[in-house]
């Protein structure tokens, strides 16, 4: 299955799902070598700003970093976890030596027994399994390992972009894969590659256009240029 991002629009169901539900608050502790995946890629770039910012924190604040926001897992049915988020922070943590995290425990709604679990995680939207070059892939297909996700450079855009008040965050899942499948559309990998800087100042003003307008986190067309001109500065 290798649908065209810039051609195809990707199933609603990957796009959108429920909001977990949560296994009676129940938390756990797990081996990153354990976590199974729900995507195919990452921004190396993002995962580049984790570690550094990781390795500026004290034992306090790294504590309070993975307490905040915590990791979600799926358990599967041989006691296998799925993480349905947070990849390059743990990407990042496998990077630095961590070995292990904490997690909430979500569970599937009951209506999904007996279905496959990597398709549960799908038909739900809490799987990704879109590939460097945004082409919808099958579940089968999914690295069984943190370490094995390979740079996607239009997602760590999309990072940037975000960061430099291109779209605001947005509760739907893998939002930044659209954005990043969005700038993939409209700037050419050799722009992107040779001044990155510059590509994230075109992906502001494509932001802002109306080809965005279905977009998670959509800021509209009506944000002055001097307010992304700060942006564009901090994001620097």
């Amino acid at each position: 299955m290798t649908a065209n991002p810039c051609m195809d629009d990707p199933s609603p169901a990957i796009l959108t799902g429920p909001v977990p539900q949560h296994d009676g608050g129940r938390y756990g502790s797990f081996a990153i070598d354990a976590l199974r995946p729900t995507q195919m890629t990452l921004g190396y770039d993002l995962v580049a700003r984790k570690r550094r910012r990781w390795r500026s924190y004290n034992g306090a604040q790294r504590r309070v970093t993975l307490r905040a926001h915590p990791l979600q897992v799926v358990i599967d049915p041989d006691g296998a976890p799925w993480m349905i988020d947070r990849h390059h922070l743990v990407r990042a943590l496998h990077e630095e030596g961590v070995a292990r995290i904490p997690a909430r425990i979500l569970r599937l709604p009951r209506r999904m027994a007996g279905m496959p679990f990597p398709y549960a995680l799908q038909a739900l939207g809490w799987l990704h399994p879109f590939d460097a070059g945004g082409r919808l892939r099958t579940p089968d297909e999914l690295p069984h390992h943190i370490g094995a996700l390979v740079d996607d450079p239009y997602r760590s855009l999309a990072g940037r972009l975000r960061d430099a008040g291109g779209y605001t965050k947005a509760g739907a899942p893998f939002a930044e894969f659209r954005w990043a499948d969005f700038l993939r559309c409209h700037l050419p990998p050799e722009r992107l590659a040779a001044d990155p800087q510059a590509a994230l100042r075109e992906a502001l003003w494509l932001a802002r256009s109306p080809a965005a307008a279905d977009l998670p986190g959509w800021r509209g067309e009506t944000a002055p240029d001097a307010y992304y001109s700060l942006q564009i500065a901090a994001a620097s």
